[in-house]
């Protein structure tokens, strides 16, 4: 591979592998927690369990559209750091921070009242026991939003300027307290569900507190100064939702798909949705991997395009999509490998453990041969180069032409199943990882500067 001749290299291996180890840590670290966290939750009882459960889906539509708006104004970050124009990067974060908590006050104050109509529209039917606590569960976690508003804005900032490492240890931070508050509300004062939903709120409040106080570092390229009075001028307002829109619509759009998708499994034999969940749970140990070299490429990327170096974010987008893929290989080979003691450590009959190694046996085939973690970095460097409108637009329609619409047939058509839901997430991939290579090919994505 040859090196760009622009100008000197920018990154070197260490630095990037510097990047590329915390945020593989941070995503193992939350997966980790959460599987401790269902455990703790567990021992409150069935109901909390299935309330839990129902409305993390529903939840998951606004925190995903929290989390896209923070990813659009990261590319914003990214790119005056690399052009070196402090002034308007740190009015960038200034701007950022404001308007994330006042979009998520917006929709927690819209949501929360409205958690009972809500409950009763997209679970229709559930026992009036589940429906009292998914509302309470509702409740709580819309009322974290703004809390995760200006968390998911700091983990950017830290991002964008290659402060990975900070972000893996404010979250050793937040996850502790989340543990600690359970075993303190759940066991202790026995408040219950109430006790692990306030000890998720509190483990975001916590993250905030000291993310916000590292990030007023005035040695840091970028930091907050002068947060108050929130006086925001409307130019800057207006490219920031401009640049963030576009990944608010997908998230929320490809949201949706995803609940379609899951929708299937209604019909499906209580074997077969035990086994669909349990091989989610082990394959997605491995799409880990793909999302931390996407995380480091958004930095890398958009610094070099802010810094005028297409060459450069073409060479280091090269070099990191293939390392992805490489490593992603190797651990979705190992996960293949011992699939069958890892699905033994789950408390099922044997033909449903059978059932579900099977299912994570094709999902490791589909995920590394279906290309998981060339999509998941391409777009990341598209998106960082300012590129949104091709990895939206290319992301719903292969979505929905594909995962969706592919796995109605597959499934109901075909009769194949959970199968056929595999196939259709698969066949996504696969033609999104056609096209984006192409596009890569093709350069035009360099072009895309949004400032």
């Amino acid at each position: 591979m040859d090196k760009p001749t622009q100008s000197p290299l920018t990154f070197t291996n260490k630095m990037l592998i510097a990047m590329i180890v915390p945020a593989i840590l941070n995503d193992l670290l939350g997966r980790m927690v959460g599987i401790v966290d269902s455990v703790m939750v567990s021992s409150v009882g069935e109901v909390a369990v299935s309330a839990v459960s129902l409305t993390n889906s529903l939840y998951l539509v606004f925190s995903h559209m929290i989390s896209a708006f923070a990813v659009g104004a990261g590319v914003l970050f990214a790119q005056y750091l690399g052009s070196r124009d402090q002034e308007k990067g740190e009015s960038t974060v200034k701007h950022s921070f404001w308007l994330a908590l006042y979009f998520a006050l917006a929709v927690a104050l819209t949501v929360i009242p409205l958690a009972g109509p809500l409950m009763w529209l997209f679970f229709p039917g559930v026992s009036p026991d589940i429906w009292e606590s998914g509302v309470l569960c509702l409740q709580m976690y819309i009322g974290s939003l703004p809390f995760y508003a200006i968390e998911q804005i700091c983990i950017y900032i830290f991002i964008s300027m290659g402060k990975n490492k900070q972000v893996l240890y404010i979250n050793l931070g937040k996850n502790f307290a989340n543990i600690a508050g359970n075993a303190l509300f759940i066991y202790g004062f026995r408040w219950g569900l109430f006790g692990a939903l306030l000890s998720t709120l509190l483990s975001h409040a916590i993250f905030c507190v000291l993310a916000v106080c590292l990030l007023h570092n005035k040695e840091l390229p970028l930091h907050f100064t002068k947060l108050l009075p929130p006086r925001l001028n409307k130019e800057q307002t207006r490219l920031i939702f401009k640049v963030s829109s576009v990944t608010i619509v997908e998230r929320a759009l490809f949201q949706a798909g995803n609940l379609l998708c899951s929708s299937m499994t209604a019909g499906f034999s209580a074997a077969e949705i035990a086994a669909n969940s349990v091989s989610r749970d082990l394959v997605s140990l491995g799409w880990f991997v793909g999302f931390a070299f996407a995380t480091t490429l958004s930095s890398v990327v958009g610094r070099c395009i802010g810094a005028d170096q297409p060459k450069q974010a073409k060479f280091y987008t090269k070099r990191l999509v293939l390392a992805g893929f490489g490593v992603t290989t190797v651990v979705f080979t190992l996960i293949f490998l011992f699939r069958q003691p890892m699905v033994s450590m789950y408390d099922l009959a044997g033909s449903t453990k059978a059932l579900s190694a099977d299912y994570v046996g094709l999902g490791c085939l589909l995920t590394v041969f279906g290309g998981h973690a060339i999509v998941v970095t391409f777009s990341s460097a598209f998106r960082a180069a300012g590129d949104l409108r091709f990895v939206t637009t290319t992301a719903l329609a292969s979505m929905f032409l594909c995962q969706v619409s592919l796995s109605y047939i597959f499934v109901f058509a075909f009769d194949l199943g959970v199968t056929g839901i595999w196939l259709g997430l698969g066949a996504d991939w696969l033609g999104r990882s056609i096209l984006y290579t192409v596009h890569f090919c093709r350069g035009k994505w360099l072009a895309k500067k949004v400032i």
